[in-house]
């Protein structure tokens, strides 16, 4: 994803250790998303969270994941019938092979063809715009990139107390609340329709293990039935828990106005 009339470009992956604005090292790839990873709680809650999320028309629609990384997101969304696609400035190797042709790789959304841009009713931004100094501007590009967008969802890590080693190796930028995010989503042609914090007992774990809580390396999960089953407490406790409880995870929907 990005824009790249703000000089935003890809990854190689011969140049594993380079530094860029946005797009993970293969380094930082291969410790985020090893193989199996979508069995994980984290991305098991996450995306039937982001399911009850999305509005019925945009559910009908044609879904871009914008930074999709392996694809995870979209292989549950097309699992539940959604036509979603992704993208990503960097190339990885797709959690569910069947989805590869659905997946756009070493590709930035802004300049995918515009007869496909033209038909994207809804944009997933999944912890993408902490990455960035100014995520405004890729929303206002976005708006004007995708002529049919109706909706925007995103989601952030959330809360600034909860800052560790984690969010320095994977580049973030900052971590939001609330207010925060009102500000992030103040953009001409955009109005909230919802937003809140999930994942309310991992903010409690990790506030209380602190900075040094999370490890480079991501491990896909040897018992996938237990982590489906914690992943469905994590989605129980975002219906039952309010929204401004804080979480870990923080979501915003947007309904695009122009």
């Amino acid at each position: 994803f990005g824009a790249r009339r703000r000089g935003i470009t890809s990854m190689q992956d011969s140049d594993a250790d380079a530094k860029a604005p946005l797009g993970f090292t293969r380094e930082q790839r291969e410790e985020a998303y090893p193989r199996g990873i979508g069995a994980h709680a984290w991305f098991q809650g996450r995306n039937r969270i982001l399911y009850g999320k999305l509005p019925e028309p945009a559910r009908r629609g044609v879904v871009l994941d914008v930074g999709c990384g392996p694809g995870i997101t979209v292989a549950h969304l097309r699992g539940k019938k959604i036509d979603c696609h992704g993208c990503d400035l960097a190339t990885y190797e797709p959690e569910d092979p069947r989805q590869a042709g659905y997946l756009h790789y070493g590709t930035d959304a802004l300049a995918l063809p515009a007869d496909f841009r033209s038909r994207v009713g809804t944009l997933l931004m999944l912890d993408v715009l902490e990455h960035l100094e100014d995520p405004k501007a890729l929303l206002c590009d976005c708006i004007e990139a995708f002529p049919a967008l109706e909706y925007l969802l995103i989601t952030l890590p959330a809360r600034m107390e909860l800052w560790s080693d984690y969010d320095e190796r994977y580049g973030h930028v900052a971590r939001f609340d609330h207010r925060s995010v009102l500000d992030l989503c103040a953009v001409s042609g955009l109005e909230m329709i919802s937003s809140g914090y999930f994942f309310h007992s991992l903010y409690g774990v990790l506030r209380a293990m602190g900075r040094g809580v999370a490890g480079r390396e991501m491990h896909p999960p040897r018992l996938p039935f237990l982590h489906a089953l914690i992943g469905g407490l994590l989605h129980l406790e975002e219906k039952l828990l309010p929204s401004r409880l804080p979480g870990s995870s923080l979501y915003a929907l947007l309904r695009v106005t122009r």
